[in-house]
């Protein structure tokens, strides 16, 4: 088999692999997480109405309505409604409208259900496996390296969990791979025409229009262009900074609103906290461990000596590759391996420094960096003796294709919470006492469309109990004790405690189970 026939198949077994092992994590999918509600709520232009309904008291809120008047917010209503979907992500949230833009045409086509904004990420990744492969081969100059890198990164266990979620992250990593293809074409000998120049101004527009973080990925870019072409071509140099330059101005002309986010992130983050510093440190680890290793291990004292060995080989390369670029000989990979540090480096650095929350460090937040991290066990493969190449290459692929299948099958079933019964589903009128939008909405998808809902925070729901605790009308639950996820509503285990208090006036209250709803709070039955 020529070289070019083995780089065809092993990039066709790349892309086959990468999406089978995202399916097959897909089918068992069975509710939405919380992130995912809030990305249902936007994606369907829903998302200032529903801040208005939760915090201004409007619509179903605080009254009997039937369950569909909730469950409609989950659903497009309007086509093409993208500014007001970038409009509300400013007010309300912190990420940019690319993805859900994309997410709402989505939906348009296949309805809302658990599964819409996983195989929307599966697409993504599909593509994302396509243009690694394309990126790989500008840097390495081996189709089969290539293929080899576009592998790895399809079916490694972090990167696999990364499309889990209806979340931006597949199309950042995709985005992330696409711009630093364009910008080292830009750099080659053919490139710095018009069509060069319009693509990476789009590329650049695109990132940074699906997270704020692609600001990071910029600045790797740009070094990589003044690195490229600083010394030879300050011409082309200007035109290809000029170009992200414009590609900044669109991003900053189809979402004005964007600074806002910037509030919102800060008061995410909080402050430096030193006795977290080490919890902090200890999940970089785990989150790096997870590129090589099986689900579960890297939460075990394996994930430093495995967290150490990737540090150590990326920089052991890079050292090398160094050396190589200063005696003018073939500097192979690096710019990936030049990427790859700025990336990882500064999004990990940001996380230890309390700039990025408490959760930003599990495998989805390195989605910019695994692109480059896939080149890294090739490059090393690259250095062994010419006979042990391919066995040990080929050894490996099938290891972390197996690693990846552990990965892709715990992803929708370790953990997951068992299907609401009858009580939830069955129900004729449901209390429930937490509107928050990553919560609420996941307690009334699972409910029938005509049973009467009656859903508003604690507070309100003590200050007038007359409302919702009179007659009863059919199988009556009470949905309580569900997570704090928004203090502004007001939650809490006291107001909890109350609530089940006056619900007991003139009612039998029984607990249900601790199930609760997908694993959601509390169900009890109200006679």
């Amino acid at each position: 088999m020529s070289r070019r026939a083995l780089a065809i198949a092993l990039l066709v077994l790349a892309v086959i692999a990468g999406v089978g092992l995202r399916a097959a994590a897909t089918a068992p999918k069975e509710s939405f997480t919380h992130d995912e509600a809030i990305s249902y709520i936007a994606a369907t232009c829903h998302q200032g109405e529903y801040q208005e309904i939760t915090f201004a008291g409007r619509g179903p809120y605080g009254r009997w309505v039937p369950a569909y008047e909730w469950q409609r917010l989950l659903q497009p209503e309007d086509r093409g409604c993208l500014g007001r979907i970038a409009a509300d992500l400013a007010r309300y949230d912190i990420h940019p409208p690319l993805y859900f833009w994309l997410l709402h045409g989505w939906a348009l086509l296949f309805g809302v259900g658990v599964w819409t904004g996983t195989s929307l990420n599966i697409a993504l990744a599909a593509l994302g496996t396509l243009a690694l492969f394309g990126l790989a081969r500008r840097v390495l100059d081996d189709e089969v390296r290539a293929a080899a890198v576009a592998f790895v990164w399809a079916v490694s266990p972090a990167v696999v969990q990364v499309f889990a979620e209806a979340r931006q992250y597949e199309l950042l990593g995709l985005l992330t791979t696409l711009v630093t293809w364009q910008a080292l074409r830009f750099a080659g000998p053919e490139g710095g025409r018009r069509r060069d120049v319009a693509l990476l101004a789009v590329a650049t527009a695109a990132g940074l229009l699906t997270h704020y973080h692609f600001a990071i990925v910029l600045v790797g870019v740009a070094g990589l262009l003044v690195v490229r072409l600083g010394r030879t071509a300050r011409p082309r140099l200007l035109a290809g900074l000029g170009a992200m330059a414009a590609g900044c101005a669109a991003f900053g002309l189809l979402h004005p609103g964007f600074w806002m986010a910037f509030a919102s992130q800060r008061r995410q983050a909080g402050g430096f906290v030193a006795e977290q510093f080490p919890g902090r440190l200890d999940q970089v680890a785990e989150t790096l461990s997870a590129f090589l290793l099986p689900p579960g291990a890297a939460t075990t004292a394996l994930r430093w000596p495995v967290a150490a060995l990737v540090v150590a080989t990326a920089v052991w390369l890079g050292i090398t590759v160094g050396r190589a670029a200063l005696r003018r000989e073939p500097a192979v990979g690096a710019p990936a391996l030049l990427m790859l540090a700025w990336t990882g480096g500064v999004t990990v650095g940001l996380y230890l420094l309390f700039v990025s929350h408490g959760l930003a460090m599990t495998p989805k937040y390195l989605a910019a960096a695994w692109p480059f991290l896939a080149f890294v066990p090739v490059l090393a493969a690259a250095r062994l003796p010419a006979r042990a190449r391919l066995p040990v290459g080929a050894a490996g692929c099938v290891l972390l294709a197996a690693v990846g299948a552990l990965a892709a099958a715990r992803i929708n079933t370790e953990g997951e919470p068992p299907a609401p019964g009858a009580m939830v589903t069955g129900a004729d009128s449901v209390v429930v006492d937490n509107v928050a939008r990553g919560i609420f909405p996941r307690v009334v998808w699972e409910l029938r469309p005509n049973a009467r809902v009656f859903a508003a925070e604690q507070r309100r729901l003590l200050a007038d109990p007359g409302r919702w605790n009179g007659p009863l009308r059919g199988r009556t639950i009470l949905v309580t004790d569900l997570p704090v996820s928004d203090a502004r509503y007001g939650n809490s285990p006291e107001r909890g405690a109350q609530l089940l208090a006056e619900a007991r006036r003139g009612h039998a209250v029984v607990s249900a189970g601790d199930g609760g709803v997908r694993g959601l709070g509390r169900v009890y039955t109200v006679r």
